[in-house]
């Protein structure tokens, strides 16, 4: 193990940080690649009082944001849901021991929380999604009991914050739409050439695909009021762990809050269903029926102990195909505008082909979705 004040090997640049976290105890820490896309560094550190993940927040996050991140986990935890991981306060100058954010020499904010066994899965049995909507309720359920003004004002109601930013993605293609952007976009890197290819691909959908008129469904559909509580906004496959114990339907771990907020539950819920490939039947099968058709034992699993109103279930399936949208949108724009680089982007070309995949009858739902209203 490293000491935490070894002299033989010059300490990582975040040993500072594992130190205000374990103190004087002998901690052993390894970088760990992650399968996020936010870029933020994460390690494994293991130390004689457990072994636990260190993550930097987003370089953006404020102290009290991340506190009220680490309220969430905690009111969750307390509420029962053991796949939570525990958050580690600091060893010394904690207030009441309460205070769980380091600082490091930059300014930038970090959390120790537990190290959580088990794996995400991509293809789900139904067991195992059953299992995985019954942790989300819980979850939401726990959340949703917090003591007023801890979380969230109690029995709030109002339009989605999501929805609301799906109108204002929409609105913002509609004025500025992907064939526009020839003369901006960068170029040079294999990724990039990569993602120019499949950029050409999708403008095609505003021709074969009626993007625009899809684009214009989104734009005016009316905000409707839901109920609005603390959720994840980033629950997706790689967030919910399976099979710690040795039981593989078993939900071992739901990690990462960082992205939490106050939304309706069905955000985290078409997210989650969203990002599961259950017998590759996502939005392929014609005529196959709307995300809450094929997902109705999911759903009667979250509904076993979460309760979601009837606009709140209208809504998944419209989550989920305008999300196909943005999201095919969200890595054009971050590739080829913002020229963000990856570890692994090999992973994003994936990730946009299985967008574009869906993207079709994605649209399809949406434009269905708006001659019903």
């Amino acid at each position: 193990m490293q000491s935490a004040g070894s002299p033989d090997e010059p300490p990582s640049p975040d040993a500072g940080v594992c130190r205000q976290f374990l103190g004087g105890q002998e901690f052993r820490q390894q970088a760990l690649a992650g399968r996020g896309w936010s870029g933020s560094p994460i390690y494994r550190v293991d130390s004689a009082t457990g072994d636990w993940v260190l993550k930097r927040f987003p370089l953006a996050a404020t102290p009290d944001r991340a506190l009220w991140v680490h309220r969430l986990m905690q009111q969750v935890g307390a509420g029962g849901v053991a796949a939570v991981p525990s958050v580690l306060p600091l060893a010394t100058g904690s207030r009441e021991g309460r205070m769980t954010v380091a600082v490091d020499r930059e300014g930038c904010l970090w959390e120790m929380v537990e190290l959580k066994p088990g794996s995400p899965v991509e293809h789900p049995s139904l067991p195992q999604v059953c299992a995985g909507m019954r942790t989300l309720a819980q979850i939401h359920r726990a959340a949703a009991g917090a003591p007023d003004g801890e979380l969230c004002r109690a029995h709030l109601r109002g339009p989605s914050p999501g929805q609301r930013e799906r109108v204002e993605k929409a609105e913002r293609l509609l004025a500025d739409p992907w064939s526009r952007w020839q003369k901006r976009i960068r170029r040079g890197t294999p990724l990039q050439e990569a993602v120019c290819l499949r950029l050409e691909r999708a403008t095609g959908l505003w021709r074969t695909a009626r993007m625009e008129q899809a684009l214009a469904v989104v734009a005016a559909t009316p905000a409707v009021e839901v109920g609005l509580q603390p959720v994840l906004r980033d629950v997706w496959s790689d967030h919910v762990l399976f099979g710690g114990g040795g039981n593989a339907a078993a939900v071992s771990g739901v990690i990462d809050y960082h992205a939490a907020g106050i939304d309706t539950p069905a955000t985290d819920i078409a997210r989650l269903l969203g990002s599961w490939h259950l017998g590759g039947a996502q939005w392929q099968r014609p005529g196959a029926g709307r995300l809450v058709e094929r997902w109705g034992e999911a759903l009667a699993a979250y509904q076993e102990i979460g309760r979601l109103a009837p606009e709140e279930i209208a809504s998944i399936s419209s989550f989920h195909a305008t999300a196909v949208v943005f999201g095919l949108d969200h890595w054009f724009r971050w590739t080829l505008l913002d020229g963000a680089s990856f570890q692994a982007p090999e992973a994003v070309v994936a990730r946009i082909d299985r967008l574009l995949q869906l993207a079709p009858e994605a649209l399809e739902a949406i434009l269905q979705g708006g001659n019903r209203g």
